[in-house]
């Protein structure tokens, strides 16, 4: 893939940073980094929408817990998070 061909893909993964990081702090850190995956993955070429979908989960969900619960960091806090914080206390 040349330069020039790979333009579009650039720009689509800084609009997907910048959406993240924009929408993290409603967000949270797991629908946040679960809607960037995807996002990133279709920008990238990847097909396979189950596919998509299963490796964007299974990363928020790991890098949920590994933050959220492992690490106790303050993260912003969204709607799952709250969800998982009320079930577990």
């Amino acid at each position: 893939m040349s330069p020039r061909e790979a333009t579009p893909k650039r720009i689509g993964m800084l609009l997907v940073t910048v959406a993240f990081v924009a929408l993290v702090p409603w967000l949270g850190l797991a629908l946040g980094l679960f809607g960037a995956l995807v996002a990133a993955l279709l920008v990238m070429g990847v097909r396979g929408m189950k596919r998509v979908v299963g490796v964007a989960f299974c990363v928020a969900l790991a890098a949920s817990l590994l933050f959220t619960v492992a690490l106790e960091s303050n993260l912003p806090k969204g709607p799952v998070e709250k969800f998982v914080s009320g079930l577990i206390r």
